[in-house]
């Protein structure tokens, strides 16, 4: 692979890896659901791992107590790192939540996976797995998209937001490209379209090797929050994201984050879990 500059915390060629990045703000109670739903999923030929990285959520929320929960009673087969984030390191946003799980996990390959959002299909880390190795050699870099299933869809898989990049894979050098989420914005909302329009702007400009995106619609992703189920919605509209993401696509600017992103001195440990082999 020629012609790209890593920026991120690691680099290097493939170490066979998956980590599927959770990331959570006041969706405690639903971690368990996500880590079940990759426990019941069939194992692919490459390790996997789970980090989860908690955005100061609310004491009432019980981040630790549920993640414990989640490993004591689901016992999972792959590995599972936990953090709580303070306010003296969040930035309260979404995509800085990301960057900081990004910091700590050591795939090759990343799953962004909020805690609202459920993967489906039993053999979708296989799927994942089979998919970025098959594309490994080839000249580029690749983003395999779900299919989205909207609240209002008649059927599964049939409509996939075109800037919703939540439960999407893709190498770890390519999220190092990008420099990340964009640490500016306010609140949870936006990141996904700053982060998929930056995609675009970097292959237009020249700035990112050469890079493809792929929807496989075997790998269905259900986002809670859009469902008529109780869960919480982020709160719009927000100026101030609007503002960030115009003016990222009108300067066509593809990388963010100049003075760093993903570090937290501060970072707290709760749980680290590695299965019996």
């Amino acid at each position: 692979m020629t012609g790209i500059t890593l920026s991120g915390p690691r680099r290097g060629g493939w170490v066979s890896m998956i980590s599927i990045l959770v990331t959570n703000y006041d969706y405690s109670y639903l971690i368990p659901l996500v880590m079940q739903s990759y426990n019941r999923m069939s194992r692919p030929s490459c390790d996997v791992e789970m980090v989860i990285v908690d955005d100061s959520s609310d004491p009432e929320d019980h981040f630790e107590e549920f993640v414990r929960l989640g490993v004591d009673r689901i016992q999972p087969w792959y590995s599972v790192s936990a953090y709580s984030m303070p306010l003296s390191c969040s930035k309260m946003n979404v995509g800085r939540t990301i960057n900081v799980a990004a910091w700590q996990s050591k795939g090759d390959v990343l799953i962004l996976n909020h805690a609202d959002v459920i993967h489906l299909n039993k053999d979708t880390l296989k799927i994942i797995d089979v998919f970025h190795k098959s594309v490994h050699e080839h000249p580029g870099l690749y983003l395999l998209f779900p299919a989205f299933v909207d609240a209002n869809s008649e059927g599964l898989g049939e409509i996939r937001a075109l800037t919703n990049v939540s439960g999407s894979s893709l190498p770890r050098r390519l999220f190092d490209e990008l420099g990340g989420f964009d640490e500016q914005l306010d609140g949870y909302g936006h990141e996904d379209a700053d982060f998929y329009w930056r995609l675009h702007y970097g292959k237009e400009i020249g700035g990112i090797t050469h890079w493809q995106e792929w929807t496989d619609k075997r790998l269905i992703l259900m986002h809670l929050s859009l469902c008529a189920i109780g869960v919480k919605r982020s709160t719009y509209p927000n100026p101030h994201n609007d503002r960030i993401v115009n003016d990222n696509m009108g300067s066509r600017r593809w990388k963010v984050n100049p003075s760093g992103w993903g570090e937290c001195k501060d970072l707290k440990e709760v749980l680290v879990w590695n299965p019996v082999k």
